[in-house]
């Protein structure tokens, strides 16, 4: 079973030779060095950065201060071993938190539940691969130089100048109730599996939002991301805020913006506390991503900032096909879960000329 705790393999380099670890603990010693598993890159994400989605960003999260959190990409054919010295590498941006999380019980692989363990160090790491070339394949890991760890190798191909067609995933409400936490990353996992099997060759993954049932709860974020690495790391996923991403506590803060690093305009995403909107191009799609829980009241209620970003965002393209998509959706079989912005956007989706909401 999966291991509530960061389960990558390490990759340990000592005195110049690099050893592999698959033991998940506090720490393991390995040659000389002691491997502290709170500096081992966790939660890995890849998403797109920038507007045409060429470049891309990747975050995770260590538990102790890392001295020198960097990515490394090089372009390198699907099938090769990526030289990472020749490659390029990026300082990230480290953004403490602090986070809250139920303690794990391994014998009985579950949480003890009913405790907390409070104010828990969280750093979460965000750098952009930029200057990508089209169509090329691409090996990447994040970790720390100074400390000789690193993650497992991420791979993506860029996409091409011309995109004739293509096809993305998308998932929404991977949450499950805490009965079910242990487990929860079989969710999304499931899904993933399915639609990768029969669609192989789609180029990315939306997730519409609730990636988690507690956003304020740190084991959940690991459950789910770490139980989803196969996916994740090769992947882009490109994130919708969702009401449960966020942490309604002494923790308040949206936690989908330490967990996905996209580009939004900072001048009108002024607080993240609540998420973040914005757009991208994937060919000759635009893609528009509100926000409908930007409210600390949850009311679904598009704010008047946002909804004049996305006049302007909407008037600004000249893509074939204009997508939105937003968590609440604005029909629904259930009126308590129908966004109370139907009235409030349908006519900007029909002015804008919008061919999907979604």
């Amino acid at each position: 079973g999966l291991s509530i705790l960061p389960d990558p393999k390490v990759t340990v380099i000592t005195d110049g030779d690099e050893t592999s670890d698959t033991e998940t603990s506090t720490s393991e010693t390995s040659g000389s060095e002691t491997v502290d598993y709170d500096v081992v890159p966790d939660q890995i994400t890849l998403t797109f950065y920038g507007a045409n989605s060429v470049d891309h960003a990747v975050t995770w999260h260590t538990y102790k201060e890392s001295k020198n959190p960097v990515v490394q990409f090089v372009a390198c054919a699907k099938d090769a071993t990526p030289d990472f010295a020749a490659g390029t590498t990026v300082s990230a941006k480290t953004t403490e938190y602090k986070s809250r999380s139920m303690p794990y019980d391994p014998e009985k692989n579950t949480f003890v539940y009913g405790e907390f363990e409070d104010n828990l160090p969280d750093y979460s790491h965000q750098a952009v691969m930029s200057d990508l070339a089209f169509d090329t394949a691409y090996a990447y890991r994040v970790g720390d130089p100074d400390l000789g760890v690193w993650s497992d190798v991420g791979r993506f191909t860029t996409r091409e100048e011309t995109v004739d067609a293509f096809s993305f995933i998308f998932t929404s409400d991977t949450q499950v109730s805490t009965s079910r936490e242990t487990t929860q990353y079989l969710y999304l996992q499931n899904t993933l599996t399915g639609a990768f099997k029969d669609d192989p060759n789609a180029a990315f993954i939306v997730n519409g939002g609730d990636v988690v049932q507690y956003g304020q709860y740190l084991h959940q974020w690991r459950n789910v991301l770490n139980g989803n690495k196969q996916f994740l790391m090769n992947n882009v996923m490109m994130p919708v805020t969702g009401n449960h991403d966020a942490a309604y506590s002494e923790y308040l803060s949206y936690e989908i913006t330490k967990h996905f690093c996209v580009d939004y305009p900072q001048d009108v995403n002024t607080v993240l506390n609540y998420g973040f909107f914005y757009s991208y191009d994937y060919g000759d799609a635009h893609f528009v991503v509100l926000n409908t829980d930007s409210l600390k009241s949850s009311d679904g209620i598009i704010d008047d900032v946002q909804l004049d970003w996305l006049k302007k965002d909407l008037a600004a393209t000249d893509k074939t096909w204009k997508i939105v998509q937003l968590h609440r959706p604005l029909i629904s079989v259930r009126a308590s879960t129908q966004s109370p912005s139907f009235e409030q956007l349908i006519g900007v989706f029909n002015e804008g000329g919008v061919d999907l909401v979604m």
